[in-house]
């Protein structure tokens, strides 16, 4: 009894499990803010620079438009891949100054977002060659990682054509969003085990009482009682995301735990 009294003194194990969850919670509905985070910043970096590397090399003249891309809500992405095509040498991107003088004259303002006929009306105003349109599908970050998912197409002003098909860039791609998956369910389920193991000790003199009146059923609103808190705690470590399956394999998995433990402890009371 000595040693169960020891760990039983462990209890801060529970708080920080239940922390985590209570984190998982707060990860899962926070607002996110306007200003990018760094994660963001860096996916954003690394789209712009696979867009860059798609662009065709064309004839002189090659003067190209980069209207604010649908989506942008804070314009970082759109000032990066100006940047980023601009260091390419493959387009004379157009001065912001022109195109702030033009939008001025136009009577619009570039955080309004575009479709293509206003883009290629600001496009012919400001005697562009080329235009680079389009959107930001998804922008997003998890686990201090960012994704983005957007749809880029380069066009031919005097015609409107599109010069080649549309860009689909989506990062991360499969292999590193399997590899965080996987070490984010590994992380999920060693903090739920720990959860598991804990929470009956944590409770132990209410858990030793029922065993102690031997009625079964008493014994069994115990078992219940712990089995639904470590699936509700399995339910927000997975970040609200379980289905059918999931929970009923959660809720055999505490039960199976918890009788377990119950056991050891009617052995050892």
């Amino acid at each position: 009894m000595l040693g169960l009294r020891k760990i039983l003194k462990l209890r801060w194990a529970v708080l920080i499990t239940l922390a985590v969850a209570s984190w998982q919670l707060y990860d899962k509905f926070r607002p996110r803010p306007l200003e990018l985070d760094q994660p963001r910043q860096e996916i954003a970096s690394k789209a712009c620079w696979a867009i860059t590397k798609q662009l065709p090399s064309v004839d002189i003249p090659r003067k190209l438009l980069v209207p604010r891309l649908r989506g942008d809500h804070t314009g970082f992405v759109t000032d990066t891949l100006r940047e980023t095509v601009g260091r390419s040498a493959k387009f004379d991107i157009l001065s912001p100054s022109l195109l702030v003088r033009v939008l001025a004259e136009l009577g619009v303002e570039e955080k309004e977002p575009y479709d293509l006929d206003s883009a290629m009306k600001i496009a012919r105003k400001t005697e562009a060659d080329y235009l680079l349109d389009g959107q930001i599908d998804s922008f997003s970050y998890d686990d201090k990682q960012g994704s983005i998912a957007m749809s880029i197409t380069l066009y031919r002003v005097s015609d409107q054509t599109p010069v080649a098909p549309t860009m689909q860039i989506n990062l991360p791609d499969e292999t590193s969003k399997t590899s965080l998956s996987l070490g984010k369910w590994v992380g999920g389920v060693l903090a739920w085990m720990l959860g598991i193991f804990f929470l009956p000790l944590v409770f132990y003199a209410p858990v030793k009482k029922a065993l102690a009146s031997e009625s079964n059923g008493i014994i069994f609103l115990a078992l219940l009682a712990l089995t639904l808190v470590d699936t509700l705690l399995a339910w927000a470590i997975s970040g609200l995301t379980f289905g059918w399956i999931m929970l009923v394999l959660a809720l055999l998995i505490s039960a199976g735990a918890n009788y377990g433990i119950l056991t050891w402890i009617d052995n050892n009371r």
